[in-house]
């Protein structure tokens, strides 16, 4: 038994099974406690979640000559 880590789906620390994460139940960041489907032990769950932005322009843009 020890600390498990995953950036694809959840996984137990106990029997490492890997929960599937349909939906966004997986994503709920106060999300703190969960039992494994397959051992039904029950363990911690610390969810962390990174959001990113890209922008571009509508117009290409002109730099004025003065």
């Amino acid at each position: 038994m020890s600390e498990t880590y995953s950036t694809d789906a959840p996984v137990c620390p106990y029997c490492e099974y890997t929960h599937k994460h349909d939906g966004g139940f997986f994503y709920d960041e106060a999300l703190t406690e969960f039992e494994c489907e397959s051992c039904e032990k029950a363990f911690n769950v610390n969810v962390y979640t990174r959001t990113s932005w890209t922008c571009t322009p509508k117009e290409p843009h002109h730099d004025s000559m003065a």
